[in-house]
């Protein structure tokens, strides 16, 4: 598309549905039916963990002993019980469009949906094991 602002009053629809629409800098013309949704479904990393809402460093007294990327297990102690996590999709094309939803098999029973909000914190969570 040639220029972010549309003069809504500058678009027209030619016999063959040909949809032309004037820029602040060209013109854009396209057939709606060309238009398809993406059927791209983005991998979704988890980018931070925090406990009482400071990021946890790895380090050797830290429950993260390992970079996010390469940890399937993370062990707290009873009294951290506060905990978030931020996660993105690695899509950039139209990050804006990006919905999220996610669940913590053993204590969500459905999926949250989120929408495009990309963290999610637990609080006062009972000991025992649970994943993401």
């Amino acid at each position: 598309m040639i220029g972010g602002d549309i003069n809504l009053s500058s678009v027209a629809r030619n016999k063959d549905g040909l949809i032309f629409m004037g820029s602040t800098e060209g013109l854009n013309y396209f057939y709606p039916s060309d238009i398809k949704l993406s059927s791209f479904i983005p991998p979704v990393l988890i980018t931070d963990f925090q406990i009482f809402n400071k990021s946890v460093e790895i380090k050797d007294d830290s429950p993260l002993q390992s970079s996010l990327f390469n940890t399937n297990e993370i062990k707290l102690s009873h009294t951290q019980n506060v905990f978030s996590f931020q996660f993105a999709a690695l899509d950039y094309t139209s990050p804006n469009s990006i919905q999220y939803a996610y669940k913590m098999e053993g204590f969500d029973n459905d999926w949250i949906n989120s929408g495009s909000r990309r963290f999610v914190t637990y609080t006062n969570l009972n000991p025992g094991n649970i994943s993401l």
